[in-house]
């Protein structure tokens, strides 16, 4: 699968929660997610432990400042903790994230309004390209940027893991 992403610093979070409202967006779910990631030599692999299920993603994306292209793949998994052990013990772990995710969907985007442990807080969005084409999904993306006021924001690149090893700060 491939979306179109952004990553942004959150500095106005009720702000944003109005004009999300105002856009119509849905708010889908408050999650709790730990993501632990392990080494790989391409793309980057994590799993993602969550209330009531856990997932394994592996993704390619660049770490550009700008919105970017990701091509991924989820797989559902039902013992999160036997996976962990095998892929601690063949692989490595690179690090772990712990995050607070409120979920927020309009159209073909899903909106993340994230509260990361040792980070702060972000605004993620990604634009599923999945059923139109790219420029289709660019347009909604850019729209979104646009009404939640983030273009003049300079975005982060990095993943949450690169960000936590490589001593990020606001």
């Amino acid at each position: 699968m491939k979306n179109l992403e952004l990553k942004v610093p959150l500095n106005d979070y009720e702000g944003c929660i109005n004009e999300l409202e105002k856009m119509s967006a849905r708010f889908e779910s408050e999650l709790h997610q730990i993501d632990t990631y392990f080494r790989v030599s391409s793309g980057r692999l994590k799993l993602r432990q969550m209330d009531d299920c856990s997932e394994l993603i592996g993704y390619h994306r660049a770490n550009d400042q700008s919105s970017r292209l990701s091509n991924y793949q989820v797989m559902p998994v039902s013992n999160p903790s036997i996976l962990k052990q095998i892929l601690k013990k063949t692989l490595g772990v690179r690090g772990v994230v712990v995050k607070k995710r409120y979920l927020w969907l309009l159209d073909n985007t899903r909106i993340h309004l994230d509260f990361v442990k040792d980070l702060g807080q972000f605004i993620e969005l990604e634009t599923v390209i999945q059923h139109h084409s790219i420029q289709t999904a660019t347009n909604e993306h850019n729209h979104i940027k646009q009404r939640l006021k983030i273009c003049s924001i300079i975005p982060v690149g990095e993943s949450y893991i690169d960000l936590l090893l490589g001593g990020f700060s606001r």
